[in-house]
């Protein structure tokens, strides 16, 4: 699925640039936003960096979890997806590299 596709649908896509996991992200904001245009996500809105465990946690992705019923701690930051409906309610919770877009594609013509 290219989410460009369906970003007049609905979709939105919010990254979550984090160096918690082996500090595999040691780039700067700009940096981050500068390769995530490279790689053509012009429609994704990007956090800014943070952390995503913790005391310091991103409030997004603290909210996320919670909303989810699943408060664990996540993995790894690019593995972990967060569905989430037009009304806001967090659908799923995936930890892997399970293929979402039926599921996104029929949330979008909910």
């Amino acid at each position: 699925m290219r989410a460009q596709e369906f970003s007049s649908k609905g979709l939105e896509i919010v990254l979550f640039p984090c160096g918690q996991f082996g500090g595999q992200e040691l780039a700067k904001d700009a940096d981050i936003l500068k390769f995530v245009a490279e790689k053509g996500l012009t429609k994704a809105k990007v956090a800014a960096k943070s952390d995503i465990q913790g005391a310091n946690a991103n409030a997004a992705w603290k909210a996320l979890k919670t909303a989810s019923g699943d408060g664990s701690d996540t993995r790894w930051n690019f593995s972990t997806k967060f569905l989430v409906s037009k009304d806001g309610e967090v659908v799923r919770r995936d930890e892997g590299a399970t293929a979402l877009e039926g599921e996104i594609v029929a949330l979008l013509n909910a």
